[in-house]
């Protein structure tokens, strides 16, 4: 990959994390309001509260990885156009196509990443959230 690739990889990748942590923080709200009140009527550590404020997470990410990378490449190729750098790119005599294969690679890194969270992280947290909710009970 060339100078102009990972010119257009930075670009997605910073809107695709921006917009992953948004939608991450707002998804997982639905969630943290029951261990909120699990925290207030039992005696869980702090510990114990964190280790399920993170087993939430997983969950989330299934939902925001794909939302994130459609938010990160949507601001990172528009951002582009709109500052004339894929017009330079084609007055420069290079094709439009030049721009598929970092877009291709980081969708594709991205469906690794979704599909890891969904076939194996999901289901451990969720085991490992019910094991610990039946402890304190």
């Amino acid at each position: 990959m060339g100078i102009l690739g990972r010119l257009v990889f930075r670009e997605i990748f910073s809107g695709a994390l921006l917009g992953g942590v948004l939608f991450t923080f707002v998804l997982s709200l639905q969630r943290i309001g029951r261990l909120f009140e699990l925290m207030v009527r039992s005696s869980a550590t702090a510990g114990t509260i964190f280790q399920l404020f993170a087993l939430v997470l997983p969950f989330a990410l299934t939902f925001t990885i794909p939302i994130g990378v459609l938010v990160g490449v949507l601001i990172g190729l528009s951002r582009m156009a709109g500052d004339g750098e894929i017009t330079a790119m084609r007055a420069g005599g290079q094709a439009s196509r030049r721009v598929l294969g970092p877009v291709m690679l980081f969708a594709a890194l991205a469906m690794l990443g979704a599909s890891a969270c969904t076939l194996w992280l999901t289901p451990y947290s969720i085991r490992l959230s019910y094991q610990i909710l039946n402890r304190l009970a």
